[in-house]
């Protein structure tokens, strides 16, 4: 069997469709070869919009709820599962998202859990947190530089969390 490198090194270079057909046989070899799930992690999404067809799987068999929850996750780690987690929201059904769902579920817990931090404070920890981060000044002017570049990413952010009144986007005080 060839070394998993070699996948690696095509993924990285390959776009579209060709990209698809490479990342998706990677998903295979997640147990088989301990190399794959962090390149799953970091790299597998380049943005395009035909990585709705992987990017579920990618983040179920890669781990993202724990790598996101459990560990301080590096810079590559935070950036990928944010590509991720655009791809998924505009992938109008494409791949496994349904997936993504349960797992988001399951890290909320239940009502009948014995866990004395039920769905609804988690979901407001959670919250607050991500608020905190998105106010953070160094993420408020890396958007803010992004908005005037034009980066299609962050004019959705702002259009779609215009209510939240981030200072990163303009939407909020300064």
């Amino acid at each position: 069997m060839a070394s998993p490198k070699t996948p690696f090194w095509l993924a990285e270079r390959v776009t579209d469709w060709d990209r698809v057909h490479v990342v998706e046989p990677l998903c295979d070899l997640a147990d088989e070869h301990p190399a794959v799930r962090p390149w799953l992690l970091r790299a597998a999404a380049d943005g395009d919009h035909l990585n709705g067809y992987f990017a579920g799987r990618v983040a179920v068999v890669a781990g993202l709820r724990d790598a996101m929850t459990r560990q301080a996750p590096d810079a590559d780690v935070v950036d990928h599962a944010g590509r991720l987690l655009h791809v998924m929201c505009h992938c109008a059904g494409m791949g496994t998202t349904p997936a993504i769902a349960g797992m988001l579920a399951r890290s909320l817990g239940s009502e009948s859990q014995r866990d004395p931090v039920g769905p609804v404070e988690r979901w407001a920890a959670l919250r607050r947190a991500y608020l905190a981060l998105l106010d953070r000044e160094d993420w408020c002017e890396t958007a803010r530089t992004g908005l005037v570049a034009g980066d299609g990413q962050l004019t959705w952010l702002a259009n779609i969390t215009a209510e939240l009144e981030l200072r990163g986007l303009g939407t909020g005080t300064p």
